[in-house]
């Protein structure tokens, strides 16, 4: 009897040996399985997070909120942006220090949103902003600097929500 008291214990130490393991197994994956969830919605708050701090930016700027708009524009400085977010973070960010007075800085971003911008689609940027994009680059390549102080976008009615 007690031999097959023995072999019954055996055959319990192995089904319970094997359900550890298919439990440890299980946890395991769970565990992979959280992390790419996790790993997944960061990434994609990211994504949002730029689009929030890009529209913040347009609005800042608009708004005549230059210093806001550049601090916008920082956060987001290192992001991958498609075609016509780049065009705005450069163009929009480029006259938010032109307005600053960070000529050098200015000029690099608009020189490069100006760029992008004439190889896309002209629904990316306001009429407004192409043009004070152009009269800064007017500026910037040595013209006269304009006397009249900054007026504020939103004041004239005009909304980043009209250019989505």
């Amino acid at each position: 009897m007690r031999t097959e008291f023995s072999s019954e214990m055996s055959s319990r130490e192995k089904s319970t040996t094997s359900t550890t393991r298919a439990r440890a197994a299980l946890r395991v994956g769970a565990s992979s399985l959280c992390a790419l969830l996790g790993l997944s919605s960061v990434l994609f708050s990211a994504g949002c997070g730029v689009s929030r701090d890009l529209k913040h930016s347009m609005t800042a700027y608009e708004a005549g909120n230059f210093h806001r708009a550049q601090d916008a524009c920082e956060a987001i400085e290192d992001a991958d942006l498609d075609g016509k977010r780049q065009v705005r973070y450069l163009v929009y960010c480029g006259l938010a220090y032109y307005k600053t007075g960070q000529h050098d800085t200015a000029r690099e971003m608009l020189v490069s949103g100006q760029k992008l911008y004439s190889e896309g689609d002209p629904a990316w940027l306001k009429p407004i902003i192409v043009d004070e994009m152009n009269k800064a680059m007017v500026d910037l390549a040595g013209g006269a600097r304009p006397g009249a102080p900054p007026v504020s976008l939103t004041s004239q009615g005009v909304s980043s929500a009209d250019y989505q």
